[in-house]
């Protein structure tokens, strides 16, 4: 009896309560509490339902769906007459039903959507649900492929951008009424009634408070609505969602749970868009739609992010999994959602799951080909704060790991002893990138090996601060942002959120107005939160330059050597995020002048660290150093000069993250 009971435990465990049902232009899925459709005809998910309660919608063109999209083909394949290619928007698709049974005796479902484009493109993605009371989201990955060895345009010279690749969520309802970005950045999404009479600032900018004022999100967050707002950093980032109540008092929120990051490119610091509230219908156009949005990038070119592109050498990336959650409570508080998905944001969590499905999916590296690696007793450098560890592509900076399309990408805060510990590290070869808080420059090391199944232990590692003599002044902070200057994080005294300034368009402040005559920054006595701007702007017929006054007791010695070290959060020349341009200061100067020698110090900053950083709501982009040697002569005993510029009227644009100047 007892081996009876066992076995009929065992079919009562795996018999599924997963409904599958599939026709020629739709498969629909469900388990005892989610349910969603995949419609074959154009690859859109949709008529997602939790306990009932329709989460998404109507379905149409432009809303109450979801998708899987590339900026990343050449004319002829595009939506809208743009590089912009969606799988299976034109009905060419094959849709594969998936059934099984993890190694938890848990029941799964899914779906595998394929396209191949005749030159070259390969699109795949998949959909998963467990049968679970708990098996509330859906488990996704996505892939692109291309390969064509025929030379030829527009193939050669380059090859195509890979400029955006990305699962976009649109929700057709009013259920949805906030915009999370992180535990503190919650906006409300406004009002149809306000939107439609919003006048356009700049590229998906609009001005509400205009024809709005009255509309809370106006009076709590920004006169201007932008994506860019609610935009951030990839490093403490979970979950990001919408939040919403019923009139009965049910919440109900919509994740997207970074389950891990290690298949995105950029490091910790890639900044990039989660969410939004409403767009162009059609996109681009001046009639506003509120269409609450849900974003995720596999990869983009946005705040200077680096790219790779499709030439006849191929390309093939598996991205995930992300996991697309929706929860529930009464009277449930936006908190405490949060949290809940938060909590989804575990690679272990899954691994049985993930471990069972690996077959599935080519190029996702299963839980049993992981390792893991510690850090114990590295000595820090005495100032360092907010220290953290990135493992990344072995011999490149982690902000162009897309280099590597093999590579995948890790990071994690490291204790004050120096110690942490990453696990599910795919096996390989990797660099170990750390960097922290107050400290010029980082440590680097290649060659750490990861195993499957092993943790490499790093031990007896001291990071020795850069230094290249006495430190004779510095300014701001060095933590890969330009947060500590006038209008970075500085909050906002006009809204009741008082939101950090940068996030506003940038718009909204002069620095004319605010800086009439240049800065001008007194060492010793200035303060970087009020005398310093967030961004040094090349306006048209100002004095745009950024002077820095210090005095020296004496006259450095004759054979001295002054090392003055810049750190930019961001560079922006006019064409933005584009990598390369013949455009006119596509690379630009920035140019500093000591005490009015003729000799000016010049750094051509290249197109290919250019972000839209300051237009884009950023505060930290890809960052990038530069270092001047000059002799300390000169230098004299007294008040010294020294001033940076940019050509006037070129459109370009630094954010400072620190400077300093050196003596010996």
């Amino acid at each position: 009896m007892k081996y009876l009971f066992l076995a009929l435990a065992f079919v009562a465990r795996v018999q599924s309560a997963i409904v599958t049902s599939e026709n020629d232009t739709s498969i629909a899925i469900h388990n005892d509490r989610l349910s969603f459709t995949i419609d074959k005809t154009n690859g859109i998910l949709g008529h997602i339902h939790l306990d009932g309660q329709d989460l998404q919608g109507p379905q149409s063109n432009t809303s109450g769906r979801g998708y899987y999209e590339c900026h990343c083909v050449p004319m002829g394949y595009q939506v809208a007459a743009s590089d912009i290619f969606s799988i299976a928007a034109n009905g060419n698709a094959t849709f594969t039903l998936i059934k099984g049974v993890d190694g938890s005796l848990v029941p799964y479902a899914g779906v595998f959507m394929q396209q191949v484009l005749p030159i070259g493109h390969t699109f795949q993605q998949w959909y998963f649900i467990r049968d679970d009371p708990s098996a509330t989201g859906l488990h996704n990955f996505a892939r692109m492929l291309y390969s064509n060895s025929t030379v030829g345009p527009p193939f050669e010279d380059g090859g195509i951008p890979v400029r955006e690749i990305r699962e976009v969520f649109q929700f057709n309802t009013t259920l949805w009424q906030t915009a999370s970005t992180n535990p503190i950045l919650n906006v409300s999404i406004p009002d149809q009634g306000a939107i439609t009479p919003a006048v356009p600032a700049q590229d998906a900018t609009w001005d509400l408070a205009t024809n709005a004022p009255d509309e809370p999100y106006v009076l709590q967050t920004s006169d201007w609505w932008t994506k860019y707002f609610i935009a951030d950093a990839y490093r403490k980032r979970k979950a990001h969602g919408l939040y919403g109540k019923t009139e009965t008092g049910m919440a109900y929120g919509a994740w997207m749970v970074s389950v891990t990051q290690d298949t995105l490119f950029g490091g910790p610091t890639h900044y990039d868009l989660l969410l939004d509230g409403m767009i162009g219908v059609p996109e681009g156009s001046a009639n506003l739609v509120r269409i609450p949005h849900i974003y995720y990038y596999f990869a983009s070119s946005h705040q200077g992010a680096a790219t790779t592109n499709l030439t006849n050498e191929g390309y093939d990336r598996t991205w995930g999994p992300q996991y697309l959650y929706f929860n529930k409570g009464q009277q449930a508080s936006l908190p405490t959602l949060r949290a809940d998905a938060e909590a989804e944001a575990d690679f272990s969590k899954y691994a049985t799951f993930y471990q069972s499905i690996a077959h599935l999916v080519p190029g996702f590296i299963p839980p049993v080909a992981r390792g893991a690696v510690s850090l114990s007793g590295m000595n820090l450098p005495p100032a360092a704060e907010d220290v953290v560890a990135v493992l990344s592509a072995e011999g490149l900076e982690f902000q162009r790991n897309v280099l590597d399309l093999k590579a995948s990408q890790y990071w994690s805060d490291v204790s004050a002893q120096g110690t942490l510990q990453i696990a599910d590290v795919a096996e390989g070869t990797y660099r170990l990138t750390v960097y922290a808080s107050g400290i010029f420059g980082s440590f680097v090391k290649d060659g750490v090996v990861v195993r499957a199944g092993q943790t490499t232990a790093l031990t007896g590692l001291t990071w020795e601060e850069e230094s290249a003599g006495t430190e004779i002044w510095r300014i701001g902070t060095p933590d890969k942002s330009a947060g500590e200057f006038k209008h970075g994080f500085e909050l906002d005294p006009n809204k009741t959120f008082h939101p950090m300034q940068y996030r506003s368009y940038w718009g909204a402040y002069s620095f004319v107005d605010d800086f009439p005559n240049g800065v001008n920054f007194v060492v010793g006595q200035s303060n970087v939160g009020t005398d310093w701007n967030y961004a040094q702007i090349a306006t048209s017929g100002a004095n745009v330059n950024f002077t820095i006054l210090f005095d020296l007791p004496e006259t450095p010695a004759a054979n001295s050597t002054a090392t003055f070290t810049i750190q930019l959060a961001a560079a922006s020349g006019p064409t933005g995020n584009e990598d390369f341009s013949s455009a006119a200061f596509a690379s630009f100067p920035l140019a500093a002048s000591v005490n009015n020698l003729t000799d000016a110090l010049e750094w051509i900053i290249p197109s290919n660290v250019s972000s839209s950083c300051l237009e884009r709501s950023g505060i930290s982009c890809f960052t990038v150093t530069n270092k001047w040697t000059f002799p300390g002569s000169w230098l004299v005993n007294g008040t010294n000069q020294l001033v940076l510029g940019l050509h006037s009227g070129s459109g370009t644009r630094v954010m400072y993250d620190a400077l300093r100047l050196e003596l010996v």
